[in-house]
């Protein structure tokens, strides 16, 4: 997923991958990053439990979740727990508009 999204987001900079949840936390909290993507399905601690716990600690944390799994209990789990948008991966297009927008 990182060399699309590096494709799709070129103009960002900093762009990290982590390959579960847990490493994801670790990394934000060192990083504090502008935006997140975050991938419901890892191993260890899945995404939707480490947005939550990212958000727990920083409110204002810009966290997209991206996921195959465009279903209406995860798109609720992630509008409850505070992400910023949930998206399918098969539109990474959107990513980049919804973060453009959101710098514009």
């Amino acid at each position: 997923m990182k060399k699309l999204l590096i494709r799709k987001l070129k103009n960002l900079e900093n762009i990290y991958e982590c390959a579960d949840g847990k490493t994801a936390i670790d990394l934000y909290q060192s990083s504090h990053p502008d935006w997140v993507v975050m991938d419901i399905m890892m191993p260890e601690m899945d995404g939707l439990e480490a947005t939550r716990l990212i958000l727990e600690k920083d409110p204002k944390a810009k966290i997209i979740i991206l996921t195959q799994y465009n279903d209406v209990v995860y798109r609720e789990a992630a509008k409850n727990i505070g992400a910023y948008d949930f998206l399918s991966k098969e539109n990474l297009d959107i990513v980049l508009q919804v973060i453009e927008f959101q710098r514009n």
